[in-house]
């Protein structure tokens, strides 16, 4: 039994005619005809019960026709399904955000506006450590990776979109004697202790402190090293030191943290934050998700370029 063969059947049995089931299907009446023989044929049943004014479905042919249009339903909607997963319009799509980092609003947008335009997809995010990140990526765990730049420098096999910046600034607890300073300039920092990754751990994090500490002219008396970005806000929540952070963290929201931009006056260097994902990455969402990100990314560029203009 074909599917040519069920398609003819059920046409038949459903219009009760040879000639409408050709109507219908555009297809000549013999073809029918003889799909229909055939099948019977080989299934040894009489479908039909052949007089001169119509045709019946046989007590074989009802049960046959019965459960073969649900099998045509099923098939459908299998077909439907694999469609929309090869499209990427429905399917798992797992999201890593780095430890520590809060993305502004804008951000957030992106990915809550697709999943409303995409509800067939099951959206999973999830924090991770910057040690866990990447590894998380090439294993498969994660399909995109919300991070910052530096983490993630020329890294093989990915690819990377930017979808926002930010600057790197000096943070301290408001309890602290920094925190207490009305104005600060380089000079108030160096007899602190400046609070950094572990540099074992991050070649990378560490260098971008360290470099941001070189561009407002501070040359720190005192380091302590820790495992991650969040034991750097813990430790400057307790007034343990300062350390270097772009707002895009939750100690922006802190009330009990400050942000000093000792380069305020000047460009200062800027912190990029990427979408990252795996160059030869299977899941047709991730295609999807990227490409409505680049639509809001392009109609926020356009909205603040209409409103410069105004």
């Amino acid at each position: 039994m074909n599917h040519l063969q069920i398609a003819y059947f059920l046409a038949v049995a459903k219009y009760g005619s040879f000639s409408e089931a050709s109507r219908r299907l555009f297809v000549a009446q013999s073809a029918i005809s003889k799909q229909i023989i055939a099948l019977e044929t080989k299934l040894g049943i009489k479908l039909f019960k052949r007089t001169s004014r119509k045709i019946e479905l046989t007590p074989a042919g009802e049960i046959l026709y019965r459960e073969l249009e649900k099998y045509n339903d099923w098939l459908e909607q299998a077909i439907d399904m694999a469609k929309s997963i090869d499209q990427g319009k429905t399917g798992l799509l797992n999201i890593g955000i780095l430890h520590g980092l809060d993305l502004p609003a804008a951000q957030v947008t992106y990915f809550s506006s697709f999943s409303n335009a995409c509800p067939g997809i099951q959206i999973n995010v999830k924090r991770v450590k910057f040690q866990d990140e990447i590894q998380e990526l090439y294993i498969g765990s994660l399909d995109l990776l919300v991070t910052f730049a530096f983490l993630v420098p020329n890294m093989q096999d990915l690819e990377s979109m930017p979808i926002g910046q930010d600057r790197d600034m000096l943070i301290v607890s408001k309890s602290h004697s920094l925190g207490k300073l009305e104005k600060v300039t380089a000079k108030d920092f160096e007899n602190y202790t400046f609070i950094t990754i572990e540099p074992a751990l991050s070649r990378f994090a560490y260098i971008n402190s360290v470099s941001y500490l070189k561009s407002v002219g501070i040359t720190p008396s005192k380091v302590i090293h820790v495992p991650s970005i969040e034991d750097i806000m813990l430790a400057v929540e307790f007034g343990l030191g300062y350390g270097v952070s772009s707002s895009a963290t939750r100690l922006s929201a802190q009330e009990s943290t400050k942000f000093l931009d000792l380069n305020e006056n000047k460009p200062g260097p800027t912190v990029e934050m990427l979408i990252v994902w795996r160059e030869d990455t299977s899941n047709p969402a991730v295609s999807v998700c990227l490409e409505h990100i680049k639509k809001c990314i392009r109609q926020n560029n356009y909205k603040k370029e209409e409103k410069t203009k105004k």
